[in-house]
């Protein structure tokens, strides 16, 4: 479960319209990734994925996941 507080965001990427890209640890050191709109310092959860590194000006998000067999 996230709790909507990371304990430790790590921005890693923006781009021209501000946005950012990165991953966050909840309180129990699961790693998500994230991106912060703009408009507001909340991170949002990009599903099932643990880490963003990138982020083009349509709003894409690259990264890495894990999909468990």
């Amino acid at each position: 479960m996230f709790r909507r507080d990371p304990a430790s965001p790590f921005p890693f990427a923006i781009n021209q319209n501000g946005l950012i890209a990165g991953f966050a640890d909840d309180t129990t050191g699961y790693t998500y990734a994230v991106r912060w709109p703009a408009y507001t310092s909340t991170p949002e959860i990009i599903p099932r994925a643990f880490n963003a590194v990138g982020v083009n000006n349509l709003g894409q998000v690259v990264g890495q996941a894990y999909f468990p067999r």
